[in-house]
């Protein structure tokens, strides 16, 4: 399993649990948001369906669909 992962100009460290922007600075970011994004990494040579987010990034809660798409927001901006 990767220790990291690089897209454009951004690292996703895994064993540190952070992001850092092009000037190697890391993004702040919640946690939910962070467990969104590594989901999306590991899981992007496939269509990945809403529900399927929500079960993986909130296993054991039940949680309103607005809870994804606010993550999802943060990890856009």
């Amino acid at each position: 399993m990767p220790r990291a992962y690089r897209f454009d100009h951004y690292r996703v460290d895994l064993v540190q649990n952070r992001v850092t922007g092009p000037d190697g600075v890391p993004l702040a970011m919640s946690s939910r948001a962070y467990e969104v994004l590594i989901y999306l990494i590991e899981n992007r040579t496939r269509v990945v369906s809403k529900d399927d987010l929500l079960k993986a990034v909130w296993p054991r809660i039940v949680v309103e669909e607005n809870n994804l798409t606010q993550a999802i927001s943060a990890l856009r901006r």
